[in-house]
């Protein structure tokens, strides 16, 4: 197999992170990573062997630099389209000099897909990812869109250039980096109910999204850079995938947390009665973000992985969601029972 140098954005972060320690079993690829501080740097350099860039998504000419002296660039951070342009424009540099394409591959979501049905119904036809037509003509107002139609946009030199967007849906399990190890979504159920001492949902519950646990997301991130590297991989107009391995409702999500924060802290919903219900708009205004929250809580984002599955033989075995949730909830339960004030509403979808 060809060696690869591997620039990481989001290696201090959830999925970064994850997707970094899973790649880095592979002896043929060396890794650059950006990171804001020097304490952070001097760890992944010493505990990894990561070489860190020191910079933010506003150094973009720390971004063209480091791209163009890479073969691929796994963007698991942001959705900065100045940024992710600048990347571009490293790469193309790359692609153009070393005679062989460079790789963009662009960590997107699946909030792409979200709907306004306010948590009434699951009446959203799953995406398929090879039905690129349909996933093109979502919104622009769709969060991801900005960037994801960049990068559909990228595809005029494929010997230079190519690009890659992938679109995990909602992501659970402990991560497997050395930073940030937290999911996103399930911690902020999981605040909010102990804070609220509610079985509550945003809006009823009755909308799905799709699951997949970190560490199938991260043995498909695994078979895509191999895939890439051989030229084996799908990318300009048909490089989108999808990374889910299931689906669920929200209200049943909400109420796996809510059974596991019982389990838990019993000390903390003697008050509460456990029958399911909305949260308030004030409840959803401090927990989940408002109108954010309405949107991404309590909409559908239905997606299916066929070419994940079929093209790079990807097969998720990992545990379901509700057999996950213990040791997330009880970190929970542990850091605010004694201080509500602490919830911090936030997602990344």
């Amino acid at each position: 197999m060809s060696t690869a140098k591997i620039f990481l954005l989001g290696a201090t972060g959830y999925v970064g992170g994850s997707i970094l320690a899973q790649l880095l079993k592979n002896k043929d690829y060396t890794f650059t990573a950006l990171v804001r501080d020097q304490s952070r740097a001097d760890r992944l350099k010493s505990e990894l062997g990561v070489e860190p860039v020191i910079g933010s998504f506003e150094d973009l000419e720390v971004l063209k630099k480091a791209a163009e002296e890479s073969d691929i660039v796994i963007n698991a951070w942001s959705d900065d389209l100045p940024a992710t342009k600048a990347l571009v424009e490293g790469l193309k540099k790359r692609g153009g000099r070393s005679g062989k394409p460079a790789y963009l591959i662009q960590v997107s979501g699946t909030g792409v897909l979200c709907d306004h049905v306010n948590g009434e119904s699951d009446e959203q036809e799953p995406f398929d990812d090879y039905d690129i037509k349909r996933i093109r003509a979502l919104p622009d107002e769709q969060i991801h869109k900005d960037v994801d139609d960049y990068l559909f946009s990228q595809n005029d030199q494929p010997d230079v250039l190519r690009t890659i967007i992938t679109c995990p849906p909602l992501i659970y399990g402990k991560g497997l980096g050395i930073f940030n190890v937290r999911s996103k979504q399930i911690p902020v159920i999981a605040q909010a109910t102990i804070a609220t001492r509610k079985n509550g949902t945003v809006g009823k519950g009755l909308n799905k999204w799709g699951t997949v646990h970190v560490d199938d997301l991260v043995k498909f991130f695994d078979l895509l850079v191999r895939a890439a590297i051989d030229g084996k991989a799908s990318y300009g107009d048909e490089g989108f995938y999808f990374a889910e391995s299931g689906e669920e409702y929200l209200k049943d999500m909400s109420q796996h947390v809510f059974d596991a924060v019982v389990k838990k802290a019993g000390w903390a919903l003697v008050d509460t009665v456990p029958v399911q219900t909305p949260l308030t708009d004030s409840e959803v205004d401090k927990y989940y973000g408002g109108a954010f929250g309405y949107w991404i809580f309590a909409g559908n984002s239905r997606s299916r992985a066929n070419r994940a599955k079929k093209e790079l033989g990807w097969k998720p075995e990992a545990p379901e969601l509700w057999e996950t949730l213990d040791e997330e909830v009880e970190y929970w339960v542990e850091k605010l029972k004694n201080d509500e004030t602490k919830v911090e509403p936030g997602v990344d979808a």
